[in-house]
């Protein structure tokens, strides 16, 4: 196998990947979230159980040990996400939502001061303004929903890239 066919495979590969993760992301996208956000926490416990292993395994060396206190500190946070996911995923979204909030409200205020002044395209500063403040009530009272939106959309993403790398790689096929 040449390098172009090794790098054609890891493309091809890569695009279905891609194509995969878009169509979970938009068939379920709360319990992708939920299992994205189980599978982090995994990692940082993991991360943190080799922090502890290297702090009691490198006694004499303390520049080459793992800090206890911050593995155990992985540990916790690790486990509090896996326990936690449906939780942090509307406190996250509720956050977002209130600055996205306070955003929109800056952006309707100095929209009303273009109309005061006169400036010409004030009403579609207002609209756009609106719209937004509207989307982050939306965020904080439906954050489900907004996650589940936010969500979808990424996995359309996905799905477009994979199918657009695939056709690509089809046709450079044809030319090599």
């Amino acid at each position: 196998m040449n390098l172009f066919e090794k790098i054609r495979l890891s493309s091809s590969l890569n695009s279905i990947l891609l194509l995969v993760a878009g169509i979970l992301l938009v068939r379920n996208p709360v319990g992708t979230t939920k299992m994205l956000l189980s599978v982090a926490g995994m990692v940082i416990i993991i991360s943190g159980i080799f922090d502890i292993t290297r702090y009691f395994s490198a006694r004499g060396y303390a520049f080459l040990g793992g800090s206890l206190l911050f593995g155990v500190m992985k540990v916790i946070m690790g486990l509090y996400l896996c326990s936690h996911t449906l939780m942090l995923v509307r406190f996250v979204s509720i956050v977002i939502g209130l600055f996205v909030l306070v955003c929109g409200i800056n952006s309707l205020e100095n929209a009303l001061r273009l109309k005061y002044q006169d400036v010409p395209g004030w009403l579609f500063s207002v609209v756009m303004a609106s719209v937004v403040v509207f989307v982050s009530v939306m965020m904080i009272f439906r954050p489900f929903s907004a996650v589940s939106a936010t969500v979808k959309l990424a996995g359309w993403v996905l799905v477009v890239e994979g199918v657009a790398d695939l056709i690509a790689l089809w046709r450079m096929r044809e030319i090599y």
